[in-house]
């Protein structure tokens, strides 16, 4: 199909109307273009890979020297992006399917929330004042479609709380 400016309005506008329709109650839900509403699936556990906040220079930065991000302030409440081109050519990674093993043409799309002071759960830190939230939202392009959330606790230097992974003084 190509993409059309005239297809690209009409999936503009029904990205707007799905914003203004709420779930019909908590769940987990999913919608089809051009459909304006939601269809209730099954709720899964998310992969437990671990994808933390960078910390200088990164070895899986991809992107071929084109990454982005942008700063807000106040609430995030939706995200609307495209890509000009998009090729992928080799890059490896880890899926839903492959937590362990990095396959081919595996890539993740993220938006992150910024780093936030004294959430309630950094209380059992070391230090809680040293401890900082943050949350992103991932897409994989090997996870069948879906997108799922992670939630960290940084700088908790500590066992993680009940319910949470360790990822070097993160959890």
């Amino acid at each position: 199909m190509k993409v059309t400016p005239a297809l690209m309005a009409l999936h503009r506008e029904w990205h707007k109307a799905l914003l203004n329709t709420p779930p019909p109650r908590e769940g987990c839900f999913t919608s089809e273009y051009p459909r304006i509403g939601w269809q209730e699936v099954q709720c899964v556990k998310p992969p437990n890979i671990p994808m933390p906040p960078r910390h200088g220079v990164l070895p899986y930065t991809v992107g071929n020297g084109y990454d982005y991000s942008a700063q807000v302030s106040g609430d995030l409440l939706s995200v609307i992006g495209s890509f000009d081109t998009a090729t992928t050519t080799g890059e490896k990674g880890f899926t839903y399917q492959s937590p362990t093993t990095e396959v081919s043409d595996a890539y993740t799309l993220q938006v992150n929330s910024n780093f936030f002071s004294s959430p309630p759960a950094c209380s059992g830190a070391t230090t809680p004042a040293s401890c900082q939230g943050w949350q992103q939202y991932v897409y994989s392009s090997k996870s069948g479609g879906s997108a799922y959330m992670q939630y960290w606790l940084l700088n908790y230097n500590k066992t993680c709380p009940s319910g949470w992974n360790t990822y070097g003084s993160d959890c």
